[in-house]
């Protein structure tokens, strides 16, 4: 658990990034309210271990037709 709790060079970081002028105002600082907010509002950027996943509200290097296969597959498994 090393390199953790900290936005500092060098530790793994997870953020959802929301712009603050679409976003609705009722919100508060409690684990209830970020849910609903999860929920209802869209991120503009997300990074996960220091990294964009999602730019610009697009997924950053990821083909989905690379995955379709893995998908078609797992989805036989689940449906049986």
């Amino acid at each position: 658990m090393d390199n953790i709790g900290l936005i500092k060079a060098g530790y793994k970081a997870d953020l959802i990034f929301f712009d603050l002028e679409n976003i609705d105002g009722d919100y508060i600082n409690t684990p209830v309210s970020i849910l609903k907010m999860l929920h209802k509002e869209t991120p503009i950027h997300v990074m996960v271990d220091g990294k964009f996943i999602i730019y610009e509200h697009m997924f950053v290097n990821c083909n989905f037709n690379d995955e379709l296969e893995k998908y078609a597959s797992l989805k036989k498994e689940i449906v049986k």
